[in-house]
């Protein structure tokens, strides 16, 4: 009965019952009534109970037992305890791809308490947390003890019946390793049987899942060293975008892990800044919206830029001058002058980009403090990617 609603009977709840504190609890079930029945050896001294699951919300449980001979309990002080509630939530191991169920999945729980809840953590990505929770991990619930991290493993059915007293706050669930007759399973994830409770706050993390990146050159075929690879995916548990980041390795193979239950990623791969020097420049390629959760190896051709194309970021060192008041530009492509961004005060340097098809840029600068004024030009031609020079250096001065 529920004593916070007038002692309301609890129909179908699912209560623990230990006998003559023995290790091991069985459950009997409540009917319609809330009434449910159990055998008791006359040799009992005490009896705990416990609300394992009920439909609705039991604030206040409470018990009364009768027996049949009506004063065997009184008689033979029989104790009576009663242990903090706790709530039943079936979650499945389950395929995020085919939605098949798995079993004997092995599941990290981890539960936080009240004002010490602890946050949230992916054992996957901090490997010393890993472990460290791997080693002190429970096998299983305790219906006493506020265990902060235990293993369960999937049943036959594919389903762990995750069971957390009332006080827990928020709870952590981890796939950690695929069944060991499914060994090269991917997209291995948690799936609620039923809406989770509101009153914790849940996080689950599916069996990360590996991306290959294979990196080339889109016209010899030959593999790139050194090419950032970005991966950006919807993560459901931040509900906001996250981006991986890795590099090619000298067989142009980046590998990049992801929760196993992303369906799409987009892609970036940046070349690295010494690709031009074996041949032309390339050009960072895209590749936007792709279905991970069928395929984790791709390929990616980078493309070699067109020369005009190339872009050119020139670096304006401005440490001899006290004050730089401007620095306009223009180019011999375009017959436009535009004035350059003022940079962060504490770096004195200014920034410019430019491409090589703008074949030469003038500068005219004012530093008033220091009474002068200088016209430079950089020719574009020769330079690589990234080029830097002194201001007025080989500028004519102007009156």
């Amino acid at each position: 009965m529920d004593a916070y609603s007038d002692k309301r009977p609890v129909a179908h709840a699912t209560v623990g019952v230990r006998l003559n504190h023995d290790n091991k609890f069985f459950e009997v079930v409540t009917d319609r009534e809330g009434r449910a029945m159990f055998d008791m050896p006359t040799s009992t001294h005490s009896v705990t109970l416990q609300v394992l699951d009920a439909r609705g919300e039991v604030v206040d449980p409470v018990f009364e037992l009768r027996d049949d001979c009506s004063d065997f309990l009184d008689s033979n002080n029989v104790a009576i305890h009663v242990l903090e509630r706790m709530y039943t939530i079936e979650v499945a191991t389950v395929s995020c791809h085919t939605f098949h169920q798995y079993s004997d999945v092995p599941v990290l729980v981890n539960i936080g308490y009240g004002d010490k809840a602890a946050r949230h953590i992916n054992i996957h990505e901090h490997s010393h947390y890993s472990k460290q929770w791997l080693l002190k991990a429970h096998q299983g619930y305790d219906h006493e003890k506020h265990l902060t991290d235990y293993i369960l493993h999937s049943n036959s059915e594919g389903l762990i019946a995750l069971r957390v007293h009332e006080s827990a706050s928020n709870i952590t669930l981890t796939v950690l390793a695929p069944p060991p007759e499914h060994e090269n399973i991917v997209n291995l994830g948690l799936m609620p049987k039923e809406e989770l409770p509101d009153k914790f706050d849940f996080v689950l993390y599916s069996l990360p899942k590996d991306l290959v990146v294979q990196v080339r050159r889109s016209s010899s075929g030959e593999e790139i060293f050194g090419a950032e690879v970005q991966v950006k995916h919807y993560d459901r548990n931040l509900d906001d975008h996250a981006v991986k980041r890795s590099f090619s390795d000298r067989n142009g193979k980046a590998v990049l892990s992801v929760d196993g239950c992303v369906e799409f990623a987009s892609f970036i791969v940046t070349p690295p800044p010494w690709s031009n020097c074996d041949g032309p420049s390339l050009r960072p390629e895209k590749k936007l919206h792709w279905n991970v959760m069928t395929d984790q190896k791709f390929r990616i051709g980078l493309r070699e830029l067109d020369r005009d194309e190339e872009e050119i970021r020139v670096t304006i060192r401005t440490d001899l001058l006290h004050h730089v008041d401007d620095i306009k530009y223009s180019t011999e492509a375009v017959d436009k002058v535009s004035r350059l961004h003022r940079p962060d005060p504490f770096f004195k340097n200014w920034h410019l980009k430019a491409k090589k098809s703008d074949r030469r840029i003038n500068l005219l600068t004012e530093a008033s403090k220091d009474n002068l004024m200088g016209l430079t030009s950089i020719d574009l031609c020769c330079t690589g990617s990234e080029t830097t020079l002194d201001l007025f250096e080989n500028s004519a001065e102007v009156s």
